[in-house]
């Protein structure tokens, strides 16, 4: 059988035959690009860059130091090894050391004590009496979700609010989010100094005087604004 071909249906053929030509060679030189690295992948998530190529490399490796011993954490708690499971989070670029820095405690201010201080001991001692070997009060109810103070020296707002949010569980039956901000934004005549730093007991003293909003209402910025209606 003979077919008979015009000019543009030559055409055509060329056209064709050239895409299947090119298109194993696209497909190579896709292939040949390389995949974006975890590290990469990681500064990417979390919006993080160096101004430094130097600071890029020392931060990566101090990552993949981290990265390690999460895996091995995680390889242990498979076997039981471990108690808990680790991941990998926005803080990974950082040194143990700085990282404590970073969310230690290091207010020296004034503390409004009041009643009694009850020893790590004591505690324990009044534990044992109950019989109980330990609480899980997440099964309880008694916990909000994992909350991050971010780059703010707050960690004493957060633990305020997840005592005061406990307690209303127990005497309600309704577990609330409270705001660690209005705390952070507005309790410094109460002795605190936001993102510096305080001590609970100065929190309270606002709490019992000026109250606490919902962290719905009132959320978290993990700065100090100083738009505060309280």
């Amino acid at each position: 059988m003979f077919v008979f071909c015009t000019d543009t249906c030559q055409a055509h053929w060329v056209a064709l035959f050239a895409l299947l030509m090119w298109a194993p060679l696209q497909v190579a030189a896709d292939s040949d690009e390389e995949a974006p690295s975890e590290w990469a992948l990681w500064k990417r998530l979390h919006q993080i860059s160096y101004d430094e190529e130097s600071d890029d490399i020392q931060r990566q490796i101090i990552w993949e130091t981290n990265k390690q011993m999460i895996e091995k954490n995680n390889d242990d708690f498979q076997f039981g090894l471990s108690s808990f499971s680790m991941g990998m989070n926005k803080y990974g670029d950082l040194t143990n050391m700085e990282y404590k820095r970073l969310l230690g405690a290091t207010i020296n201010g004034p503390i409004n004590r009041r009643g009694k201080v009850a020893s790590a001991q004591t505690l324990r001692v009044n534990a044992n009496r109950l019989g109980l070997t330990n609480v899980d009060y997440r099964a309880q109810g008694y916990v909000t979700e994992v909350k991050d103070q971010g780059y703010c020296g707050s960690c004493w707002a957060f633990s305020t609010t997840g005592a005061i949010e406990g307690q209303m569980f127990k005497r309600t039956g309704r577990l609330m989010s409270l705001s660690e901000q209005q705390l952070v934004d507005c309790s410094r005549t109460y002795g605190t100094y936001g993102c510096s730093g305080a001590w609970m007991a100065n929190a309270y003293d606002y709490v019992i005087h000026k109250g606490l909003e919902s962290s719905d209402s009132y959320p978290y910025t993990s700065a100090v604004s100083h738009l505060s209606p309280f």
